[in-house]
């Protein structure tokens, strides 16, 4: 499947149009350079995780197949907190104004996607400075909304093309000793012991195994390497 570098949501409820275009490494680095982060939205998030992913079964192995057929490889992450991660910028079309801002997906410590939206910086602000949302530009509920607009369009999209995905493929967590993916026709996710001083060992010994299966040499499994050595 041919994948895309734009996406535009219309979001009925608050009358906005929100364009996403995947950014490569290179372009994100050049605009997290000079946008600042706006402060997470924390109460969302664990209303995703308690309401939303649960009734959708909708888990990390999923939405990141999701996010792979439709928007091609991650971006660059960190490679022991995370498995992958999905940079955008956004132009936001609201009143006939058009605003920019900026998106990124990361599975921060084995958690489903933190989302983490940014903007230039306010008067007198330098870009490492988080913010509050501008309500005239993209309020703190107008970026809700798009936020579950975006889970729902990937859940949707995901349910209509999981009958015909099957491409074995793993990612690894090392932070959360979490390996998950799709093997044997189905997606698994599994969480590995931690709690002794050898379970480390254990967990990169199943790591490398997972490496030298053949069944499992797909781009899909472009995990990093350095995350799990030493």
């Amino acid at each position: 499947m041919e994948t895309c570098r734009k996406l535009p949501l219309f979001i009925e409820s608050k009358d906005i149009t929100v364009v996403f275009t995947k950014l490569s490494d290179r372009e994100w680095y050049e605009t997290h350079r000079v946008f600042a982060p706006i402060f997470q939205d924390w109460e969302l998030l664990m209303s995703l995780d308690l309401y939303v992913y649960s009734e959708y079964e909708f888990d990390l192995p999923r939405i990141y197949t999701a996010l792979y057929t439709l928007f091609g490889p991650s971006n660059g992450y960190d490679d022991y907190k995370c498995s992958f991660a999905y940079d955008f910028r956004l132009s936001v079309e609201k009143q006939g104004q058009d605003y920019s801002y900026a998106l990124s997906l990361a599975d921060v410590k084995g958690n489903m996607p933190y989302f983490t939206y940014y903007r230039p910086p306010l008067p007198g602000k330098g870009p490492d400075a988080y913010q509050q949302p501008v309500e005239a530009e993209f309020s703190k509920e107008e970026m809700r909304s798009c936020t579950i607009a975006f889970i729902n369009f990937l859940h949707l999209f995901h349910e209509a093309y999981e009958q015909f995905f099957n491409r074995n493929f793993f990612r690894v967590n090392p932070y959360a000793y979490l390996i998950y993916g799709f093997k044997e026709g189905a997606f698994f996710s599994e969480q590995y012991p931690y709690e002794r001083e050898e379970d480390w060992d254990k967990f990169r010994d199943v790591v490398q195994s997972f490496r030298t299966n053949p069944a499992f040499d797909d781009p899909m499994s472009g995990d990093r390497e350095v995350g799990v050595e030493g």
